[in-house]
């Protein structure tokens, strides 16, 4: 079974029968890429579920024409060379992604429809796009740049089957395994660190803990001593980082500011000041080019030291 594939030229692919989306559609990728920019999963014709690499994190674009599509980035980039994890699940109007078995994103693509329609969808896209489709998805703002993903492949899972890619319906430009030594690599991913990052180093699995944990598998919690966090509030318009485009209406930010000194068994300094019963909050965003998009942040009204991943 060929469970690792890599590539690192553009216009790469690797092509799939579409998956069935009702009730749930459970896509999970594992990879690792030092490229900025990349698409890592292609579901859609109108309606759409898509996963590129944007300056270096994960750029989600989930819409089952109920117009106008959502847009979510991950929290931290992701092309540092290291293996990462994403799971992305849609029931229906709703969207969650989840990376490195960590923190969870959401999206709730409110109208009319209940599923999207996929009668006029012919496949599923691992890696990239076809030239004559890569046009037509920048067109749409489905994707923001048209570059294939460049690196390692290390697993794929739809709705929880391993995905043997020697047996998929076309492979082009996508190699058999990677170059990095996969002796045993099955091993690193983020099931050997329960809180942390597997990496490679040599033939020897390690792991780097998230703040908040530690130990050989980061199993073990840091316990806390000295707790001194806040909110912190500002009102204004909302800037992307990413894209730059501004919010439509003026904002109530809030942030978790201060630091939470733990010491855990090996003298390991850290600290993780958190909110406290966020909630998720959904406004239009703006750009320079008049495209509108919806954008979401959460809210709170205080912050605590918690022991959790940070």
């Amino acid at each position: 079974m060929l469970k690792s594939v890599h590539s690192n030229t553009n216009y790469s692919y690797i092509k799939l029968p579409k998956p069935n989306v009702y009730p749930r559609l459970n896509l999970t990728i594992i990879f690792s890429t030092k490229q900025t920019n990349g698409i890592l999963v292609y579901f859609g014709y109108l309606g759409h579920m898509i996963a590129e690499l944007f300056m270096g994190r994960i750029r989600i674009s989930y819409d089952i024409e109920n117009s106008p599509g959502s847009v979510i980035f991950s929290y931290d980039a992701v092309n540092d060379g290291m293996i990462h994890e994403i799971q992305m699940i849609s029931t229906g109007k709703n969207f969650s992604l989840t990376v490195d078995r960590g923190y969870t994103r959401y999206i709730n693509n409110v109208g009319v429809h209940a599923y999207m329609n996929t009668s006029d969808i012919h496949a599923l896209y691992i890696g990239g796009l076809p030239k004559e489709l890569t046009g037509r998805a920048l067109q749409l703002w489905h994707i923001r740049e048209g570059v294939s993903f460049q690196g390692c492949i290390h697993g794929l899972y739809i709705n929880n089957d391993p995905i043997n890619f020697a047996n998929v319906d076309y492979r082009h430009k996508f190699l058999p395994g990677c170059k990095i030594n996969e002796q045993n690599q099955s091993s690193c991913t983020t099931t050997t660190c329960h809180h942390g990052q597997c990496y490679r180093d040599g033939f020897t699995d390690k792991c780097k803990c998230h703040t908040g944990f530690t130990g050989p598998t980061c199993n073990e919690v840091v316990t806390s001593s000295l707790d001194s966090c806040d909110v912190s509030v500002e009102t204004g318009h909302y800037i992307d980082p990413l894209t730059q485009c501004t919010s439509i209406r003026r904002l109530r930010m809030t942030k978790c500011t201060g630091e939470c000194s733990s010491l855990s068994n090996n003298k390991t300094l850290t600290s993780c000041c958190k909110p406290i019963e966020s909630k998720r909050r959904y406004f239009r965003m703006k750009c320079a080019s008049g495209f509108t998009y919806k954008q979401s942040l959460d809210f709170f009204k205080q912050c605590t030291c918690l022991n959790t991943v940070c």
